[in-house]
């Protein structure tokens, strides 16, 4: 969901995709642009067809009157396509019969977890629009298998710009635009939504991308499944509540499973470091989160009764006796990630509810030691002030004109159907 303030302002969307082997020229992007004026007459759209692929619908009602659709040009090898757009034609280049963005960032560069790499990803899609008439405008994309036709699954970014600017829009900006309420449990940072560095994600197994996202036509018998999933955003359990996330783990008795905490790479200071040292859990069998709820937001707003270091095991205690448990990490000078064990004793579902949400440490899933499978949440939410904008920017104006708005990565598997609350590019 954007605004346009004019008629006929100028209106950028481009699309790419991380360059990703198991998605290499098998996936198109599409989307529908519904807005005041809207038409299949302007240049660079097309008439919605009649037929969409299976798990997409047009949105109907006020405000989706008026729609037309855009696709992937058919000949993606050339960037003739992208080279139109005064900004873009930098960040193409044909490369093995394909048009790639390579992406060089420097080592000052404000992510850190970015600084001093390159990367580069398909274009998909670029063209210069215009918008008709002022007003509230939405964007619905998804992927699709480029023989087929139908749904796939994959990675994808969206901008949203002027055809020309000079900067990126303020945090107030992202934080608004991003303010959806949901958010997707994969590609949680920069390097592991491009799949690239993963020794600045703490060493991480690679096999996990594939684990949560294989890849393929959602038509297929049976589809691709997929662990990536958009996660709930509820306001915090209490005024002062310290959990912001809670997941369930379906474990089985007599099993260890290993809970890894990876420190980031900073490639600016060359150097590893956790966004914090340690974190406050609270883990108790129940089926479900609402029935730990309460018990675990009493208990971790006290001092943890235990402390567990790397290769210890974690209490899997009834509500009742459970108290919270602080896992502390390992000093990244001596190792990059930290692991924690459990060690259930009965088979069924484990509440875990955390001070900090795993995702930050790469740490959302378990690994069975035994036989390396990964094993993830079967539900989860996460815990928030909603809509909040942080003080130092609460002062800051609305998007200017001249800055570009860029999707953070979404996943066209999860939401293929979904009406994007567009946000800013990291």
């Amino acid at each position: 969901k954007f605004e346009i303030a004019a008629a006929a302002q100028p209106l950028y969307i481009a699309a790419i995709s991380p360059q990703i082997a198991r998605f290499q020229d098998k996936i198109r992007f599409n989307a529908i642009l519904y807005g005041p004026g809207v038409s299949s007459s302007q240049d660079g759209m097309r008439e919605v067809p009649a037929v969409l692929p299976a798990g997409i619908t047009r949105r109907t009602g006020a405000g989706f009157e008026e729609a037309a659709y855009m696709t992937s040009p058919a000949d993606l090898s050339v960037c003739d396509f992208v080279k139109t757009n005064p900004v873009m034609r930098n960040f193409a280049k044909e490369v093995g019969g394909r048009c790639m963005e390579e992406l060089d960032l420097p080592k000052d560069y404000k992510d850190a977890i970015q600084a001093d790499t390159t990367t580069f990803s398909w274009w998909l899609y670029s063209f210069n629009h215009r918008a008709a008439q002022p007003g509230t405008y939405y964007l619905q994309s998804w992927l699709t298998d480029s023989v087929t036709n139908a749904t796939a699954q994959g990675k994808y970014e969206v901008t949203l710009g002027p055809w020309t600017w000079s900067g990126y829009a303020s945090q107030a900006v992202e934080v608004e635009a991003q303010s959806q309420g949901t958010d997707c449990s994969c590609a949680v940072n920069a390097q592991s939504y491009k799949e690239n560095y993963p020794e600045r994600l703490g060493n991480l197994d690679p096999q996990l991308y594939v684990e949560e996202l294989p890849g393929g036509s959602c038509d297929a018998s049976p589809p691709p499944a997929t662990t990536c999933v958009t996660q709930a955003r509820m306001q915090y359990l209490s005024e002062d509540s310290a959990i912001e996330w809670a997941g369930i783990f379906e474990l089985s008795a007599g099993r260890t499973y290993e809970w890894t905490f990876r420190a980031y790479f900073d490639g600016a200071a060359e150097a590893y470091g956790y966004p914090d040292p340690g974190m406050d859990v609270f883990i108790t069998p129940a089926s479900s989160l609402a029935a730990a709820t309460a018990a675990a937001d009493a208990a971790l707003k006290v001092a943890p009764a235990s402390t567990v270091s790397a290769e210890e095991t974690l209490a899997i205690k009834d509500m009742d006796e459970q108290t919270s448990q602080l896992i502390s990490f390992t000093d990244p000078a001596v190792a990059s990630s930290t692991r924690v064990l459990l060690q259930p004793t009965v088979d069924g579902d484990v509440a875990v509810l955390t001070q900090h949400v795993p995702t930050e440490f790469m740490a959302h899933f378990l690994v069975d030691r035994a036989s390396g499978e990964y094993v993830f949440p079967k539900s989860s939410t996460l815990y928030g002030e909603l809509g909040d904008v942080p003080e130092e920017e609460e002062e800051t104006p609305t998007a200017s004109p001249a800055l570009p708005l860029r999707t953070a990565p979404w996943l066209a598997a999860v939401l293929a159907a979904a009406v994007l609350a567009l946000a800013v590019r990291r």
